[in-house]
């Protein structure tokens, strides 16, 4: 699979898992302190926005300004749908190479598409777990995850945008999905 593939995969698996969300959840506390479930919901709706503005040439703060300002409609499914279709749309068309002005650092294209592939991927266990739903990841993506990530794990912790970082607690015979989770300060 490519990137875009993974990401089009990535994007389903969200939005499988976004369906079976009960409606009325949406103020429920998630996984993530900062979030409440519709603001986690909201979250990757506008990061999936900003991807597509930053590739169309956006400043950092006008598309940190459309992940600032994502809520959740009356239909958040159809409003992922239609963000996550754009953002599909708009790597698949992109230069890989090219530099966008993202709000944490200036990047290439291809480091993006990495960074919200672990997004979807991430915040969709992240949902699952707030609201009960299915917590299985699609192999292919824990894999590619992990294959992105892994050179990083040591200082992921540090980051701030990964919670603690890994644990310590896993050892190798752990699950790969249960190991990239850790990574990423969630604990499975």
């Amino acid at each position: 699979m490519d990137q875009i593939e993974i990401l089009s995969l990535a994007s389903d698996e969200f939005a499988r898992i976004l369906a079976a969300v009960p409606g009325d959840t949406m103020a429920d506390p998630s996984t993530c302190d900062e979030w409440n479930v519709g603001g986690l919901i909201g979250h990757v709706i506008g990061g999936s926005r900003m991807a597509v503005a930053l590739i169309g040439g956006s400043s950092a703060a006008d598309a940190l300004e459309l992940v600032l300002s994502a809520g959740v409609d009356a239909d958040p499914l159809a409003a992922f749908t239609a963000a996550g279709a754009d953002q599909v749309a708009a790597f698949a068309s992109a230069d890989m190479a090219t530099i966008v002005h993202h709000p944490a650092m200036d990047m290439p294209v291809a480091q993006l598409l990495g960074f919200r592939i672990t997004d979807l991927v991430v915040h969709g266990w992240d949902l699952a777990r707030s609201t009960g739903g299915d917590e299985t990841i699609d192999p292919r993506l824990v894999e590619a995850v992990w294959t992105a990530i892994e050179p990083m794990v040591p200082m992921m912790g540090s980051v701030g945008v990964f919670g603690e970082g890994q644990s310590g607690a896993l050892d190798a015979s752990a699950t790969l999905q249960a190991r990239m989770l850790d990574a990423c300060g969630r604990r499975p």
